[in-house]
């Protein structure tokens, strides 16, 4: 995963959570954005990249602030390291060596 992925990602979730907190239907949502439910739906789940538009037209909504739907840039990396470390950890063994190689091969 990219870290724009990554922070898609993180901020549909908290887009999501946020909603659910205030217990907001995907419905009503959509009606004050005059978008479809099932936009609102791919913006939770990141079928679709959220448009800063909408987070700034979420904030009131859920009266919050950008960057309670924003992460900072550290929340982010490390929440990428850790699913990158997820992700070497299921690697065979071999697989490992050979990544293990190169990286060293670079740092050289």
């Amino acid at each position: 995963m990219t870290f724009e992925e990554q922070l898609y990602t993180i901020i549909s979730q908290r887009i999501r959570d946020k909603r659910k907190y205030l217990n907001i239907s995907q419905e009503e949502i959509a009606n004050k954005l005059n978008v479809s439910r099932a936009s609102i739906s791919n913006m939770e789940t990141g079928k679709h990249q959220v448009s800063v538009i909408s987070i700034f037209e979420l904030c009131p909504i859920f009266n919050c602030e950008i960057f309670d739907l924003i992460p900072k840039f550290d929340e982010v990396y490390s929440q990428l390291e850790y699913s990158n470390s997820k992700s070497f950890n299921t690697l065979e063994e071999t697989q490992k060596v050979s990544i293990e190689k190169i990286i060293k091969d670079i740092e050289l």
